[in-house]
């Protein structure tokens, strides 16, 4: 008779587990297979980065697929853009709070632009739980050809744009004629009326210049404004140094630590890590 019971569940049992398997709608999309190694884990290494998403089967291919590489798209970004910032861990202990969000927005921008270059490179059905798994991967040479690809990019809008250097006090002057030197400099197109400006860089002093002997110190924020969608989409505060051990003019420091600021914002100009238009 205990026999008899356990024969009864035991075919109870598989015959619960092949309803539930028929009942799922996406066991015929692939051909089945044993659970892949790759399923429920991420793999960075060897120049690769890999890892996984999941969508619940509907029964409708495409639209499940596209929800799994969705779901694997997403973890790949949180995956880079941690390990980017990893990458300079040591370097944001010993910096700022600005420091720390540059780096973040960085790591934000590579990790978007990087996912264009990656690939969904297999796919697998769990019909005991009737999910869609998508694995996906992206390669060093991905990375660099998708970042390569999207300065560019960014490179053909910025110079698509009219620029206006807004400076309303007298002491930046020097700095706003470098400032359109730099943007001439690069082939980006400039105008002298704000109403014709597509985007505004505007150049203030965050801080009173604060002057020590033989030394200058000027802290100078620069916004860059796009005027279509009136939004803020690149800002910066540059420290800019002037120190001499000669009995120098405090004139000369200050030229001294605007040429500073001005060679950073240079650098960031060229670099448009970060700009949205």
């Amino acid at each position: 008779m205990k026999f008899g019971f356990i024969l009864v569940g035991i075919l109870g049992s598989l015959l619960y587990s092949t309803n539930v398997k028929a009942a799922c709608g996406c066991i015929n999309y692939f051909e089945q297979q044993a659970k892949p190694g790759w399923v429920d884990t991420e793999q960075t290494g060897n120049g690769q980065f890999k890892t996984f998403g999941i969508a619940r089967c509907t029964g409708l291919k495409q639209i499940d697929l596209k929800k799994a590489k969705q779901s694997a798209t997403e973890s790949l970004v949180v995956l880079l853009e941690t390990t980017v910032q990893s990458k300079t861990e040591l370097d944001q202990l010993k910096e700022n709070n600005v420091a720390l969000s540059r780096t973040k927005n960085k790591a934000r921008f590579e990790s978007k632009a990087i996912i264009k270059g990656a690939t969904v490179y297999d796919n697998w059905i769990d019909s005991e739980r009737c999910l869609v798994y998508s694995a996906i991967v992206v390669s060093d040479a991905d990375i660099k050809n998708a970042l390569q690809a999207e300065r560019e990019l960014q490179n053909q809008r910025l110079k698509a744009q009219t620029f206006f250097v807004k400076n309303n006090e007298p002491q930046l002057d020097y700095l706003a004629h470098l400032t359109l030197s730099q943007l001439s400099d690069m082939g980006l197109m400039t105008t002298d009326k704000l109403t014709k400006a597509t985007v505004v860089i505007d150049i203030t002093e965050a801080s009173k210049p604060s002057f020590r002997r033989r030394r200058a110190d000027v802290i100078v924020s620069i916004r860059m404004v796009n005027v279509k969608k009136d939004e803020i989409f690149k800002q910066n505060i540059f420290k800019g140094k002037g120190i001499s051990f000669r009995n120098e003019s405090m004139d000369v420091l200050s030229e001294l630590a605007f040429d500073d600021v001005s060679e950073q914002f240079g650098t960031v100009l060229k670099k448009n890590l970060d700009v949205k238009l």
